[in-house]
């Protein structure tokens, strides 16, 4: 109950309507899946450089219905080769 109360005052003090629907209750039976990639591990000097995000729905990945957003950022042949190393020993 105080969830509903808390999201009906949050949806009123939207500044722009268009992002309302982002309150509106979620289908039972869906969810989705958001992924982030980063420089590295450590968040006070590492960056985010990708987010991604798909809808599941029952049992159905929607890869039609899917986002993706990049920054570009110049990886290191440092990092490349880590992250080459990594891959190979699992």
């Amino acid at each position: 109950m105080l969830r509903r109360v808390r999201r009906a005052i949050d949806r009123a003090r939207l500044a722009d309507p268009r992002y309302a629907f982002l309150f509106d209750d979620a289908p039972p039976d869906e969810v989705v899946a958001v992924d982030c990639e980063t420089t590295g591990l450590d968040p006070r000097k590492n960056e985010i450089i990708t987010i991604a995000a798909t809808r599941i729905r029952g049992e159905r990945i929607l890869t039609s219905e899917r986002f993706e957003a990049r920054r570009l950022y110049r990886v290191s042949r440092l990092a490349v080769n880590w992250h080459q190393n990594v891959l190979r020993s699992c």
